[in-house]
Parts: C-alpha cells; sequence; structure tokens
C-alpha cells in the first residue's frame, strides 16, 4: 500500500495546489467560501426547514391533548446535543482514522456555532469526501429509524432527534 502524500509532498511536486484550508480557530469564512452557490446546500437548508415547520404543527396540536408529547420534543433536543452530536463528530473521527488521518481534532467554533471534526494536515481526496460527509448522517438516522420501529410511543422524539 502507497503512502498517502502529505499537503507540502503535493505543493512541492508542482502538480498539485492548495485549493483551501480551514483555520481550526474560525472556520466560517472556509465553509461560505467553498459552499457559496451551492444548490445542495441550499435545498438542504430548505428541506430541514420545512421538516421542523411539519414537525412542528404537528407536535403544538398534538400538544394539546397530550401534553407529555412536549417533554419528548425537549428532551430530544437533551439527546441530540449531549449524545448524538458527540456519536456524529466520533464517526467522522473514526472515518478519517481508516483513511489514515494521525492528527484528529475536535473543535468548536463559538462564532459560527459550529462543532466539528479534522484531520489535520491530512490530503483528502474528493473520492473520500463522500464518504466522510455522510457517515454519521446514515449511521445515525438508521439507528433512530430502528428505534422508532422498536418504541412505537416515542416516534415523536425520535422524530425530532432525527431532524
Amino acid at each position: 500500500m502507497v503512502a498517502k502524500p502529505s499537503v507540502a509532498d503535493l505543493s512541492d511536486a508542482g502538480r498539485y495546489h492548495v485549493i483551501g484550508e480551514m483555520d481550526l480557530k474560525n472556520p466560517t469564512p472556509f465553509f461560505r467560501e467553498h459552499a457559496k452557490g451551492s444548490w445542495v446546500v441550499g435545498a438542504f437548508i430548505l428541506l430541514i426547514s420545512l421538516s421542523l415547520g411539519v414537525l412542528a404543527g404537528f407536535t403544538g396540536a398534538r400538544a394539546a391533548s397530550q401534553p407529555a408529547v412536549l417533554w419528548q420534543g425537549l428532551l430530544a433536543l437533551a439527546v441530540v446535543f449531549g449524545v448524538l452530536l458527540p456519536l456524529h463528530e466520533g464517526i467522522h473521527a473514526l472515518v478519517y482514522k481508516g483513511m489514515g488521518a494521525a492528527d484528529i481534532r475536535f473543535s468548536f467554533a463559538a462564532k459560527a456555532l459550529a462543532v466539528y471534526t479534522c484531520a489535520n494536515r491530512h490530503v483528502v481526496h474528493l473520492r473520500e469526501i463522500i464518504p466522510l460527509a455522510i457517515a454519521p448522517f446514515l449511521a445515525i438516522s438508521a439507528l433512530l429509524v430502528v428505534l422508532a420501529g422498536y418504541f412505537p410511543d416515542y416516534r415523536l422524539f425520535f422524530a425530532w432527534a432525527l431532524v
């Protein structure tokens, strides 16, 4: 197996150049530049917004007759930030580790309200970005859907956690 080249190796060879590096203390400019004009990002935000609206309307309508429904939504919020977010970032780290990254870091950018995992100075090929990006989504979504099937009384909780 051939070792993956470093950023310096690729730049020095003259065949490649760095098109972007993210500042770990302020990632917002990187994301703003590289997601600019992306219909995928816009469609994703629209889908999430619509899902939240439908879910909020459904929860509000059911809460009038079943007040416990509100607790499922609040509990889901706590579980998302306390359990699913660290799990999500851990899955990114496992994928990076599988790619051979040595220096994996977890960070939080207060300005952007973003939590992220990155592999410092690790070259990532375009073919590796897709599995790296979607692995947590697929794993956690599948887990939540399966759990919703096993615990039908808490489907609203799992729906909130999923969205």
